[in-house]
């Protein structure tokens, strides 16, 4: 019994190509996967965690209390100017322009201010940016242009 010669190949090459495009899918849920993996990391793994120790309350109603309430220490602001601002929906692609004193430094989200030992750059937005200064956020707006001022965006 002789075998046709389009069956004899057409149905191995009809594997090899089904093959083919499963490991293609395999390999791009991977990529995917390890740079979801990457980004959901924790962004600043030195960060100091804050302690706080509850003292017991005296829940009387009518009385004076008895101490002031403990408050956080609030870090200086951070002394920086956005230059410009390169805004993406994908996080891993925006970046900033910091102008710090004379120099212009561009960062990323989860990148520390040089600078600064605890300043951390948390998001950026597409007007702003968002930094974690010693576990405070702070938000610092880029400025508009002479022409734009006065007018809504």
């Amino acid at each position: 019994m002789q075998m046709n010669i389009v069956n004899k190949y057409t149905v191995p090459a009809l594997i090899a190509i089904v093959f083919g495009f499963g490991a293609f899918q395999a390999y791009h849920t991977y990529d995917n996967h390890k740079s979801y993996a990457l980004s959901s990391m924790p962004k600043h793994p030195r960060k100091a965690v804050l302690e706080v120790t509850a003292e017991p309350a005296n829940l009387t109603l009518f009385n004076q209390p008895t101490s002031a309430a403990k408050t956080a220490v609030q870090a200086p602001p951070v002394a920086v100017e956005v230059s410009a601002i390169v805004y993406s929906d994908d996080t891993d692609l925006s970046m900033a322009t910091l102008k710090q004193g004379s120099e212009e430094i561009n960062y990323r989200v989860g990148e520390m201010l040089k600078g600064y030992s605890d300043v951390f750059v948390d998001s950026i937005d597409k007007d702003s940016i968002h930094l974690r200064n010693k576990g405070n956020m702070e938000t610092v707006k880029l400025k508009q242009p002479d022409y734009m001022k006065g007018h809504a965006v």
